[in-house]
């Protein structure tokens, strides 16, 4: 309920304080205006806004008895002579009248609060009402009086379900269109498997497999996000951990000598950003699996991410032989460096490059689609 309406409210219960001869003013069409006074005006204020107004407003005692009840009420099919003098307790669901009656039981510690009730309509049918309810003082402590302003509430819960489904059969489009993708990345994945077949040359067969990891890096992503619940972000230890997996199965000979070490907490990205970071580490751990250990040399791939939920810091170290001295990755002509160059642009992260026992690259970024980047 927004603070204006809590205001209104609020003149409401002040003006007609201590007003006792407020419901024959309300009913008498002969009172003369001079006799009415201050009271007159007060009322005149509260009877344009029960008239004006979809809710139903009382004006009742705290054990229930009804004083006052506008012709809204007409909506459940009463009308106000039927229940003003009449106790409201018993319009209410018995399942929620205990909770209604401790709420009233609070006042007049709690000057006003809010509450929904399921109230029965002349048919017998309940219907869900928000109750919004304001302690009325009246100078005597023993006679406890309140505003209630009721609001049927089932346009809101009407409108809520709407959208709802909207959502669901988004998410289930969604969903379906990371399927499809996913699928026609494995189509192109193949096709290119079957077409590195016409070619002899084991770097022409290479390029091959590099173009396919870097596809199936990107179909990963999307096969991530069907399965996830979150159609938006990416669990990013169990992503990088399954493609991890497939670039060990894509390099057995290397793999085999060759350990990899994944240190990443729960921490959750958004597609864009885990699509430019899973394509870097694809390269960082290719790149280490061909290079990175010629001959009988093994050793370990370590692959880091560390972070406080506002910057994190990517790194793939290994302590293979290096990259050589001279290697400059914003020159180097090896089209994966280009692309961990590239993307780290994209990510607008700062580039580390240690060539110092081994090779260790870091990257570190912000998720600019989280909600505090945005």
């Amino acid at each position: 309920m927004s603070r204006d309406l809590e205001s209104l409210l609020q003149t409401i219960a002040d003006r007609l304080t201590g007003i006792e001869t407020r419901l024959s003013l309300l009913e008498g069409d002969d009172v003369h205006p001079e006799s009415i006074g201050e009271a007159g005006g007060t009322d005149s204020f509260f009877r344009q806004i029960t008239e004006t107004t979809s809710d139903i407003i009382v004006e009742a005692y705290a054990d229930g008895y009804i004083e006052f009840i506008s012709q809204s009420v007409q909506q459940l099919g009463y009308s106000p002579s039927e229940l003003i003098g009449t106790n409201g307790f018993e319009l209410i669901h018995p399942d929620d009248l205990l909770g209604l009656q401790h709420v009233l039981s609070q006042l007049p510690d709690a000057r006003h609060t809010t509450t929904t009730s399921r109230v029965r309509n002349s048919q017998g049918d309940y219907v869900d009402f928000e109750c919004r309810i304001n302690f009325l003082d009246t100078g005597d402590p023993h006679s406890i009086k309140v505003i209630v302003v009721a609001r049927d509430v089932r346009p809101r819960q009407e409108f809520i379900r709407q959208l709802q489904d909207s959502v669901k059969e988004k998410e289930v489009l969604l969903k379906e269109i990371h399927h499809r993708v996913k699928n026609n990345l494995q189509i192109i994945s193949s096709m290119l498997n079957i077409q590195s077949h016409y070619f002899g040359d084991p770097r022409v067969k290479d390029v091959f497999k590099e173009c396919q990891n870097r596809i199936k890096s990107m179909a990963l992503i999307h096969e991530t996000l069907y399965m996830s619940k979150n159609l938006a972000n990416i669990e990013f230890s169990g992503y990088i951990k399954n493609l991890v997996q497939r670039l060990s199965t894509s390099y057995r000979e290397a793999s085999g000598k060759v350990s990899v070490t994944l240190s990443i907490p729960d921490v959750t990205l958004h597609i864009d950003t885990a699509v430019a970071c899973g394509l870097i580490v694809n390269e960082l751990v290719t790149n280490s699996f061909k290079h990175g250990f010629p001959g009988d040399h093994s050793g370990t791939i370590w692959i880091t991410l560390t972070g406080d939920g506002d910057h994190y810091c990517l790194s793939v170290r290994d302590n293979g032989v290096g990259f050589p001295k001279d290697i400059d990755l914003s020159k180097s002509n090896s089209m994966g460096l280009q692309l961990v160059t590239t993307l780290s642009h994209q990510l607008n992260a700062d580039l580390e490059f240690d060539k110092m026992n081994g090779t260790c690259i870091a990257l570190t970024f912000s998720d600019p689609d989280l909600p505090e980047h945005r």
